[in-house]
């Protein structure tokens, strides 16, 4: 059920980044609305009628290639996103979103890239070029950002034949922006910190770390490099959360410990998505 609303909930942020932002004021469309675009000035139809046949063409290949769940909530929002577009188009844009385009095209990207980010969470795809990027992750581990980027840049250059440069300027923009803050979506909630800690105490670190911060720790044989003498490192993987509360334990313990911090995008594996042991 949790999924499901947020399942909604995208589909209606990314319908409003289109029908509110980026068709009202013109940009180039990235994805199936735009493809549904060019295909609208050859065919006299509705945008949103177009929107969903190509949806169900793409979909029939998710079926093929991804399973029968992930069709299944796609579908979910192959049909729900041209009725929140149809809903939008009927509102008109704000004025200044007509006037300032630049920052149009980046509100139009975070509105887009949350939505879809949510939809992508969920399981499921927002449908069209989602469909094929989740069928490239899966055959062939590349990113779903990175091929709906590819993806976004031929239809806005093919955009490009029949309309103003500006526009496409302005929509490459907007996928960048999608591209970037889909990233960020994806891994929200999953990042953590790195500790690399030396020290002339690493056993001692290590209790501590084992048994009062309780988090997982893993030693590296080293060399000193001014010393030139053997010694251990002492690295751990901890939650945000429990980031300074280790750095001060660490401190307290060895006031002269060599100690480095790296934001880690995305942990999995035993203790973070697996059931410790």
């Amino acid at each position: 059920m949790k999924k499901m609303c947020v399942l909604i909930i995208g589909c209606f942020l990314t319908a409003v980044g289109f029908g509110c932002v980026v068709i009202p004021c013109g940009f180039a469309s990235a994805g199936v609305t735009g493809l549904a675009r060019i295909a609208c000035s050859l065919i006299p139809v509705s945008l949103s009628v177009m929107v969903m046949f190509i949806n169900v063409v793409l979909f029939a290949a998710g079926y093929y290639f991804v399973g029968k769940q992930f069709v299944m909530k796609s579908l979910v929002c192959a049909v729900l996103f041209p009725v929140f577009l149809e809903i939008c188009q009927s509102f008109p844009a704000m004025e200044f979103l007509m006037e300032e385009k630049l920052i149009s095209a980046m509100i139009a990207g975070v509105l887009i890239g949350v939505g879809a980010g949510m939809i992508l969470r969920s399981d499921a795809s927002s449908g069209g070029l989602d469909v094929i990027a989740v069928i490239i992750e899966k055959k062939f581990s590349v990113p779903v950002s990175v091929t709906n980027g590819v993806l976004d840049g031929m239809v806005l250059l093919f955009q490009g034949l029949y309309g103003s440069v500006s526009s496409v300027v302005y929509g490459l923009i907007v996928v960048l922006v999608i591209s970037f803050v889909i990233r960020r979506v994806m891994t929200s909630g999953t990042g953590a910190v790195q500790f690399m800690i030396f020290s002339d105490h690493p056993m001692e670190i290590r209790e501590m770390l084992l048994h009062r911060a309780d988090t997982g720790v893993t030693l590296f044989e080293t060399v000193s490099g001014m010393r030139n003498t053997s010694a251990y490192a002492v690295m751990s993987v901890v939650p945000f959360q429990k980031a300074y509360e280790v750095r001060k334990m660490v401190t307290q313990m060895d006031p002269e410990a060599f100690v480095t911090m790296s934001d880690v995008r995305s942990v999995t594996g035993r203790e973070y998505t697996m059931p410790a042991v």
